[in-house]
C-alpha cells in the first residue's frame, strides 16, 4: 500500500470516528504519524506487514483495546505503547522480540498477551504489574529461564511456554490458585518441575516430548488435575500417589519406559482416557475394569505376554487400541 493512499484511510477513520480497522496483510512498512489521530478506535489490526517499528504517537489510541501486531519484524516497542492503558489484548506473535517488552509491564487492563514465535530468551516479571493477565503465550520462544513471578501473576489462568529450552522451573513459588492450564511441552526437563505440583487449582498439565523420567509422589498435591500429557519422556514407573488424583479424566503417558502400571489405578474413577501405547509393558492389572468412566484404551505397540482381551470386561463403548492378536 502507498503512505499517501494509508495516510488517506487513517484521516477518513478519524473523521468517521471508527472504532475497528483491519489493515492487515497490506505491505505497509512505515505507519504515518496521524495514526495517533484515531482517538476513537479500539480495534487496530495490523497483522502480516512489513513493520520494523511503532511510531510515537501510538500511544495516542487512548481508547484501544486490542491489537494485532503479528508476523511483522517489530523488535521493540516505543515507550508511549505504555500510554494505551485501555489495552485488554495485544498479539505480538512471529516478530523479531529478543527482551520482553517492558512497555506492556504496565498496562494493567492486559488480560491476553500473544508473544510466541519471537527470540525471546529470558522471562523476569519482577517488576511488572500484570495483575489483569489471564492468557500468556510464551511459546516458540528460546526461552532458558522463567522467574517465579511469571507463575504467581494473580489472575493468570493459561500459561504456554511449549517449544522453548526450559531445563527447571523455579523452585521456591507460593502457593497458586488461579493458574488452570500450563503447556510445558517440548522443552529440556530431566526431571518432573516440582514446583509445578504447588499450583493448586492446575488442571491442565502438558510435559510432553521431554526427558522426564520420573513423576515425583509430590503429584497428589495436584487435586484439580484434570488431564495430564506426559508423553514422549523416559518414565519408566508411577508412583502409588498418582492414582489419588480422582479429579484425571485424561492420563497420556504413550512412548515412554513403563514396565508395569499401579493395580490402585482403579482407584481413578473418572478416567475417560488412559493412554499406554509405545511402551515397556507386560501386563495390565485386572482392576483396569474397575474403570468404569473408561472410554479409550491405548495399549498398542507393547511387548504384552499373557494379555487378552477377553478377560478384561470393560464399559460399552470403550475404544480398545490393540488386542491380543496385536501382540
Amino acid at each position: 500500500m502507498e503512505k499517501s493512499e494509508l495516510i488517506e484511510i487513517l484521516e477518513q477513520a478519524a473523521r468517521n470516528g471508527t472504532k475497528s480497522l483491519d489493515l492487515s496483510s497490506k505491505r505497509i512498512d512505515e505507519l504515518p504519524p496521524n495514526i495517533g489521530e484515531l482517538n476513537q478506535l479500539t480495534k487496530l489490526n495490523l497483522s502480516s506487514n512489513h513493520l520494523v517499528e511503532l511510531p510515537l504517537e501510538i500511544g495516542n489510541l487512548s481508547s484501544l483495546e486490542e491489537i494485532d501486531l503479528s508476523s511483522n519484524r517489530i523488535a521493540h516497542l516505543p515507550h508511549s505503547f505504555s500510554q494505551l492503558k485501555q489495552l485488554e489484548r495485544a498479539f505480538l506473535t512471529n516478530n523479531d522480540f529478543n527482551m520482553f517488552p517492558r512497555e506492556i509491564s504496565s498496562l494493567i487492563r492486559l488480560k491476553e498477551l500473544d508473544i510466541s514465535r519471537n527470540r525471546l530468551t529470558v522471562i523476569d516479571l519482577d517488576k511488572f504489574s500484570l495483575e489483569g493477565l489471564e492468557w500468556l503465550n510464551l511459546s516458540f520462544n528460546r526461552i532458558c529461564v522463567v522467574s517465579s513471578e511469571v507463575l504467581q501473576l494473580k489472575s493468570l489462568k493459561i500459561l504456554l511456554l511449549d517449544d522453548n529450552r526450559l531445563k527447571k522451573l523455579p523452585i521456591e513459588i507460593d502457593e497458586n490458585d488461579v493458574l488452570e492450564d500450563l503447556n510445558l511441552s517440548k522443552n529440556f526437563f530431566v526431571k518432573f518441575p516440582i514446583s509445578v505440583t504447588k499450583l493448586q487449582s492446575l488442571k491442565y498439565l502438558r510435559l510432553e516430548d521431554n526427558q522426564i523420567d520420573a513423576v515425583p509422589a509430590e503429584i497428589s498435591d495436584m487435586r484439580a488435575l484434570e488431564a495430564l500429557y506426559i508423553a514422549i519422556n523416559k518414565i519408566k514407573s508411577l508412583p502409588l500417589s498418582i492414582c489419588q488424583l480422582n479429579k484425571l479424566v485424561h492420563l497420556d503417558l504413550l512412548g515412554n519406559n513403563l514396565q508395569s502400571i499401579p493395580s490402585e489405578i482403579a482407584q481413578l474413577s473418572n478416567l475417560t482416557n488412559l493412554i499406554l501405547g509405545w511402551n515397556q509393558l507386560r501386563n495390565i492389572p485386572q482392576s483396569i475394569n474397575q474403570l468404569t468412566s473408561l472410554e479409550e484404551l491405548d495399549l498398542r505397540d507393547n511387548p504384552l505376554a499373557d494379555y487378552n482381551s477377553a478377560d478384561y470386561t470393560f464399559p460399552e463403548g470403550v475404544v480398545l487400541l490393540g488386542s491380543y492378536d496385536d501382540f
